[in-house]
């Protein structure tokens, strides 16, 4: 069917429509890609921009216009500012463009160089720079206005040039913006980047209103390096950080700089990766952690920001802060919290924990610091607290500083003025203070971190530093001055420390001196110190050897360490020494240089030709050309020891042995030795040693005649076995004779000689002759042993299972124990040795009054067979001990046997005579206190201490004390008798049995007492006191008094008791004086009064006499010369509390009728109420009482 004519035309006319508006719209887009075109686009966009007051220049324009531009070579110029473009590629949206819309698909600009014309004619001042902004400011206030919506979906600016401080920043910008029509709102999402550091960037959202001026921003700043801040940032410390900022506020009307933002508040929070190259390692461990932080802050009306809810933690400490910062970032007030708990990581010598809080308002600062359970290595600082308090203001603070402590058993305080200005720390008026101790300073602590200053500590005594070092003695008076410097070289600060150090009436160990004197300079004294040196000390002493002085100088400011020596001593005889050379001292590392050696020992003068070198490490000992020449002997060595190969030649000619007098024993040595050994090791140790000691005395303490003696050796060393054959002469007469061969593990580098218990060994040693002279060359202690001693024996097999063939005697010996009086006589004793065993067929002896001792045993050298022992011995009527406080004689038979892992001695005994006599004066016993520790030291590396195991002798033994036994002295005269079994160990006694009274009496305060009944219990518990029940009674007045004594033995409870029944005071007044309490003068009383305070405390009753007495409350009231109401004679009070917080107390003066009762009643917070009634004046009073305890 046919359309009709009119639709066909009204087809007809809309196709060509559609075709002359396509043919338009392509025509004006060919002619805007013409060079006509694209300038007409150009032209009117230079005419725009001149319009709003912009100067825009374009070089070229391209692309597929009006909805693609490709700009070049671009200029903007406005308010003195420029901004220049190679390259901007935009392509603009056309739908958007229908709505009068500007909406910006893409938005590229490329190398774009940003110019401040008037910078180089603004003044550098900071008045100029703030009014130049002020300024620039003023000229930009108008709100961005554009009558279209603008948007930027894609917004890209690479190679964005800034030009600060002389440098050109390059910046990435990339992100998306939106404008509203008229600027209603400002939107915009970016992301900036420095092109030179891609990893450091700045995220910011933010939304600005034309109403109120107001905005809401959130910015994430990532720094992954401060060299990124750069040129801002100029140090070479580097840190990397985090930080997300969200705030809100209002723009205000931009009149000044000053006022740019007001009402902004937000919260920032972030983090803290690194901290590096800083120049205080101390500070690089505190700082160099990651850390986190947060803060909430706010502009107040004043342009002050406030700071709170602020922290900044990590592994280390916690910070937390709130504040206020005036407009010119100054601190108004502050509130700060530094909390480390583990000080430990803060180093590994710290223990505890620390806490600072301060508060600053008004210029007025005051801080309190803590340290909890604080050690520094062993050394506990108990208690560890002070306060500052002073004033802050003009970036000056000025302060007192308030600590105390106690420390290495001494309270320490500290006091000081403390002044931070210039970047300087001062300590003025620096005390730190103790009973043997005083600092007296004034030093600062320079930008740099070093000291300047002077200052004098004084030790009065070093008792508080024996505490670091208790398995040690030393003392002394030390004054010490001190001088910090900064010295400068090559543009590089560096610490200084001079000190003149005087010791006075010194000891350390056996050595003891008059003076000392030290001159010591130190540069870079707390890192790689370098030392100069002067010392001299006056009068020491060291057993025998005397010394006059010693004179000795070093410096370590050289490659080799240059000293002077001078000695001048006596041992006995003269000995002088003078010495120069070259020493120094590394990590297991020591060389020494003898250049010049010389002097006098013992009368005989010495010289070194030609120098000596010493060189110790780890894997080498070296000693070189050893040469020293005396008047009639030598000494030559040459010793070169290393892991590959080992040699060793000594000869020692006529040296003499006079330096042997220092030892413990203080034996008097001399002789001359002539010595020669030679050492070769590759594989294997080969040499010899060849002993010859000539013309040896030795004079005991106490004794008139030497023991003269020459010993010889020659040996050889070969196959790791040491050959040897040697004898001692004593008085041209032969001694001892040692022949064999040992089997040796040698580590010649380490200097270390050991015996190999694998391989066989062989040695004969014979002996003949006096057993003290062998035992002159061994500390036995109290005792004194005599007899002739005879051994043949052979020794063989190895050191894990030996065997011992041969015999030994002892003939007419003696032993006596100076502690104990015991004394044996006439002992003969032999030994026969086969295999491993050692057998005692028979040790005879007896004491001076015909007591008997005899014994046998036999003992294994196996080790298999844990080294098995048995010995058997019988007493007869021995005399065992025999001392001013006890004799006793007893009969016996008992047997001791077992391993080497534990004993068992069993036996049963008869005491036949004890007469135990207590002295007048007993020695004083020095209690076993048991510490506790308020703050336990620290240990670096703390592992509990194990205690040393104790080799367990087990006990079984009878014990008949049937015979009477005497005990006498401090009054007592008594005869007891019992019977015992002894049990347990030696450590731990388990004693059961009874030891009864058969009679006795006891002198108390110059009167008679009967001993009725006496009893001490022995329960057999481990070292459990007995237990006593004593009863005495004596006469006195027609009164009975009864003494009894109940308890264990370290603490017995004393009561008195009478017939007729009288108080206790009464039965004391009885006691002492014969009189009854009523009838004493006021001499009497107060003497009453001691010996109830003082004797019964002191004697065996208890520690507490009043709980003994059945009181609790005792005083002697003293007349008052000030209350006329107050009695005015003398009374004794005594008092017991019959229920908790209710005291009644007895007071009886000297007179009849004087006595009056007192009720006390605590009231609590310190109110007693008390109730009297007196007797004398037939009335009573009531009061109230308050009482404080200071």
């Amino acid at each position: 069917m046919k359309k009709p004519k009119h639709q066909k035309i009204f087809y007809h006319l809309i196709i060509w429509i559609i075709a002359f508006f396509f043919i338009a719209i392509s025509a004006s887009i060919i002619t805007l890609q013409t060079s006509y075109g694209k300038e007409k686009i150009k032209a009117s966009l230079i005419s725009f921009f001149q319009k709003n007051n912009i100067d825009i220049q374009i070089g070229t324009i391209d692309g597929l216009v009006p909805f693609e531009y490709k700009f070049k070579n671009v200029s903007i110029g406005f308010d003195s500012k420029k901004i220049e473009i190679e390259k901007l590629y935009c392509r603009i949206k056309f739908i958007p463009l229908l709505k009068k819309d500007l909406s910006f698909k893409s938005f590229v600009a490329t190398n774009i160089t940003y110019k401040d014309l008037n910078s180089s004619n603004i003044s550098k001042s900071e008045t100029d720079i703030s009014n130049a902004l002020a300024k620039n400011v003023q000229k930009t206030t108008n709100w961005i206005s554009i009558p279209i919506r603008v948007n930027f979906d894609s917004l890209k600016l690479n190679d964005l040039h800034i030009e600060a401080n002389d440098t050109d920043i390059a910046f990435n910008i990339t992100g998306k913006a939106k404008i509203l029509k008229f600027g209603k709102m400002i939107k915009a999402d970016l992301d900036i980047r420095r092109k030179d550091f891609p990893k450091s960037y700045l995220e910011i959202f933010c939304r600005l209103y034309k109403k109120d001026r107001a905005f809401r921003a959130t910015s994430h700043l990532n720094v992954a390096s401060s060299n990124a801040l750069k040129p801002f940032y100029k140090k070479d410390t580097d840190f990397a950080f985090n930080i997300t900022v969200d705030s809100n506020g209002y723009l205000n009307t931009f009149e000044n700089l000053e006022n740019l933002f007001s009402k902004i508040e937000g919260k920032a929070s972030g983090s803290i990766f690194k901290i590096e190259n800083l120049q205080n390692e101390k500070l690089a461990t505190i700082f160099n952690k990651e850390s986190n932080f947060s803060f909430d802050f706010a502009t107040l009306n004043d342009m002050s920001l406030n700071i709170s809810k602020a922290y900044l933690k990590n592994d280390l400490l916690q910070i937390y802060l709130d504040a206020l910062l005036r407009k010119n970032l100054s601190i108004a007030k502050s509130n700060i919290t530094m909390r480390v708990d583990e000080l430990k990581k803060l180093n590994s010598e710290l223990f505890g924990s620390f806490i600072f809080k301060s508060s600053y308002e008004n210029s007025k600062l005051f801080a309190e610091f803590n340290f909890l359970d604080f050690s520094i290595a062993d050394v506990s600082f108990i208690d560890l607290k002070g306060i500052i308090n002073g004033n802050y203001s003009n970036d000056v603070l000025t302060v007192k500083l308030n600590a105390n402590t106690f420390l290495l058993n001494q309270a320490f305080k500290l006091t000081s003025d403390l002044k931070y200005a210039n970047s300087f720390l001062s300590f003025l008026n620096l005390n730190i203070n103790s009973p043997s101790s005083n600092l007296l300073a004034n030093v600062s602590i320079t930008p740099s971190f070093n000291l300047i200053g002077t200052g004098r500590l004084h030790f009065e005594d070093l008792s508080q530093l024996q505490a670091l070092k208790t398995n040690l003695t030393f003392n002394g008076r030390v004054d010490t001055k001190f001088e910090f410097n900064q010295k400068v070289e090559a543009d590089t600060s560096f610490q200084n420390l001079y000190l003149n150090i005087d010791v006075n009436d010194y000891y350390f160990e056996k050595v003891y001196g008059k003076t000392a004197k030290l001159l010591v300079n130190i540069d870079n004294p707390f890192s790689t110190a370098e030392i100069d040196l002067k010392s001299r000390f006056k009068d020491l002493k060291f057993h025998d050897l005397q010394i006059d002085k010693i004179d000795f100088s070093t410096s370590t400011n050289e490659e080799n360490w240059p000293y002077q020596l001078n000695l001048i001593a006596n041992l006995k005889k003269p000995f002088e020494m003078d010495s120069t050379g070259f020493f120094k001292i590394k990590k297991d590392a020591f060389t020494l240089n003898i250049q010049d050696l010389k002097g006098n020992l013992f009368n005989q003068s010495f010289i070194s030709p030609k120098p000596i070198f010493i060189d110790v490490t780890k894997d080498k000992f070296l000693l070189s050309d050893l040469d020293i020449e005396f008047a009639t002997g030598s000494i030559l060595a040459d010793i070169n020891f290393s892991n590959k190969k080992s040699t060793a030649k000594i000869n020692l000619k006529n040296f003499p042995l006079d330096f042997l007098s220092i030892n413990p024993l203080d034996l008097d040595v001399t002789g001359n030795v002539d010595l020669n050994l030679d050492l070769e090791k590759r594989l294997k140790t080969v040499g010899s040693l060849d002993i010859s000691i000539n013309n040896l005395n030795i004079l005991a303490l106490a004794d008139k005649e030497p023991l003269r003696a020459n010993f010889l050796l020659k040996s050889t060393i070969e196959d790791d076995y040491f050959n040897f054959d040697s004898s001692m002469k004593l008085k041209n007469t032969q001694l001892m004779k040692l022949q064999g061969k040992l089997p040796i593990d040698l580590d010649l580098v380490k200097l270390k000689i050991g015996l190999n218990n694998q391989k066989s060994l062989l040695a004969n040693i014979n002996y003949n002759g006096k057993v003290e002279e062998l035992l002159d060359f061994v500390n036995i202690g109290p005792q004194r042993v005599e007899g002739d001693l005879k051994t043949d024996l052979k020794i063989s097999n190895n050191l894990k299972d030996l065997k011992i063939d041969g015999t030994g005697s002892f003939k007419n010996g003696y032993f006596e124990n100076y502690y104990t009086g015991t004394i044996i006589k006439d002992i003969d004793a032999e030994v026969i040795a086969k295999d491993e065993k050692i057998t005692l067929e028979y040790l005879k002896g007896k004491d001076p009054e015909g007591g008997k001792l005899q014994a046998d045993g036999i003992f294994s050298l196996s080790e298999k067979k844990e080294f098995a022992f048995y010995f058997k011995a019988q007493l007869h009527d021995l005399l065992c001990v025999d001392s001013n406080i006890i004799r006793s004689s007893a009969s016996a038979i008992f047997e001791i046997s077992g391993d080497r892992l534990s004993s068992i001695a069993k036996g049963s005994a008869k005491i036949n005579n004890l007469e135990m006599t207590i002295p007048d004066k007993l020695p004083i016993v020095i209690p076993d206190l048991k510490p506790t520790f308020i703050s336990f030291p620290y240990a670096k590396n703390s592992k509990q201490q194990q205690p040393p195991k104790i080799y367990p002798i087990h006990l079984n033994f009878d014990l008949n004390a049937t015979s009477p036994i005497k005990i006498n002295g401090q009054g007592l005269k008594s005869t007891w008798m019992g019977n015992f079994k002894i049990g347990g160990t030696y450590m731990n006694f388990e004693t059961l049995g009874e030891l009864k009274l058969l009679k006795g009496s006891y002198v108390f305060a110059g009167r008679h007492f009967d001993l009725t009944k006496g009893s001490v219990m022995f329960t057999g518990k481990p070292n459990e006191l007995p237990i006593l029940d004593i009863s005495a009674t004596m006469n006195q007045k027609g009164v009975k008094i009864i003494a009894d004594v109940e308890g264990p033995l370290d603490t017995p409870k004393i009561s008195f008791s009478s017939i007729p029944p009288l108080p206790s005071s009464s039965i004391l007044s009885l006691l002492i004086f014969g009189q009854q309490l009523s009838e004493l003068t006021d001499f009497q009383t107060v003497e009453l009064a001691t010996t109830m305070s003082q004797d019964l405390d002191d004697s065996t009753l208890s520690s507490n006499s009043m709980a003994n007495l059945g009181i609790d409350r005792f005083n002697i009231v003293q007349p008052s010369a000030t209350d006329p109401t107050a009695p005015d004679q003398m009374a004794i009070q005594l008092g017991k509390y019959i229920s908790k917080g209710v005291v009644v107390s007895l007071s009886q003066g000297a007179e009849q009728g004087s006595s009056n009762i007192i009720i006390e009643v605590d009231l609590k917070k310190g109110f007693i109420f008390q109730a009297e009634s007196q007797q004398e004046q037939e009335q009573g009073k009531f009061s109230l009482k308050w009482r404080h305890n200071y």
